[in-house]
């Protein structure tokens, strides 16, 4: 999974949090309750605090959320746990580190409100408010690692494309290399970033006219031989959509078809040397490719994966 994946789901898990703050915030209104007293911490709670206090500050978040485990009815607890919490949500740590905060403290005050009392549902609420204002700054970091990410690799197109331009005798190479960060880019998320997405589109036009360029030169030089590999190459990935489409075990259960469906496929899309193909059979076949990849459980993607690097070069067969 891609960093820019993750990030996205980031962001999601905090908007579900969000949402759910929202509620609780709705249910405190209609249930009407007053501000609860400030807790008085029982003889074991004072213990359990006592030995939070004692704590490393390195350790002391990890022996808070010991204690509120061994005690998860305990409002004093979770008020504890989430006071360090909050102070680590305002440290520089990682935007995905405050994001797994977030999620932990959450998952702490449902633990905190199947445990405790019916009447001390209510205390928790004012933790959530709190949470919910923490979440939208820990969003919107997350968003603009997740932009510079894609910034990045965008750049990296770029420079692969000079390359390319530069280096004809490792095309093939330089090719595989711009599949590669290509394939890692998510195509959707760039549809709600303008700028990101107009300099990809740039970037892309500009590998087609790189390509082009050497498209003469080179079906001068095989002739008719390039022009039958790329239709070939088109029939195959056609027939290879074809066959995934039919086997909708492989790619709607987990328990995948490794046998004769899977190396068929792997047959007709697997193989094809990059520097034959020309601008229009690239972008058909990488397409093909990513529809069937993407569809794909995890375990498969991997068992496809190492197949599609396994499978022999198909040969120009020259005049």
């Amino acid at each position: 999974m891609t960093y820019a994946v993750i990030a996205l789901l980031g962001v999601l898990i905090l908007s579900a949090l969000l949402n759910y703050v929202k509620l609780r915030r709705l249910e405190a209104v209609i249930l009407a309750r007053s501000a609860p007293e400030p807790a008085q911490p029982n003889d074991r709670e004072v213990t359990f605090l006592k030995v939070v206090e004692s704590a490393s500050s390195q350790d002391r978040i990890t022996v808070a959320q010991h204690a509120f485990d061994r005690l998860p009815s305990s409002f004093v607890l979770l008020e504890k746990l989430w006071a360090l919490q909050e102070e680590a949500l305002k440290m520089s740590v990682p935007a995905l580190l405050k994001r797994e905060i977030v999620k932990n403290m959450d998952g702490a005050v449902r633990l905190y409100r199947r445990a405790c009392d019916v009447e001390d549902i209510g205390k928790a609420d004012g933790i959530l408010a709190k949470m919910g204002d923490a979440s939208v700054p820990v969003a919107e970091e997350l968003r603009k690692e997740e932009v510079a990410f894609l910034k990045m690799q965008v750049k990296k197109m770029s420079d692969k494309v000079e390359a390319l331009k530069k280096d004809r005798p490792n095309s093939a190479r330089l090719l595989r290399e711009l599949e590669r960060i290509d394939s890692s880019i998510d195509k959707d998320r760039l549809e709600s970033l303008a700028d990101v997405k107009k300099e990809y589109d740039r970037v892309s036009a500009h590998l087609v006219e790189t390509i082009s360029a050497s498209d003469e030169s080179q079906t001068a030089k095989h002739g008719a031989a390039v022009t039958q590999y790329n239709l070939r190459a088109i029939e195959a990935h056609k027939e290879a959509m074809h066959l995934f489409e039919e086997d909708v075990r492989m790619w709607k259960t987990k328990d995948f078809s490794t046998g004769k469906g899977l190396s068929e496929i792997v047959d007709l899309v697997g193989g094809w040397d990059p520097q034959y193909l020309l601008p229009a059979t690239m972008s058909y076949t990488n397409t093909v490719f990513g529809m069937m990849f993407s569809k794909l459980k995890d375990k498969t993607q991997f068992v496809m994966t190492k197949a599609m690097i396994e499978e022999p070069r198909k040969a120009l067969e020259k005049n």
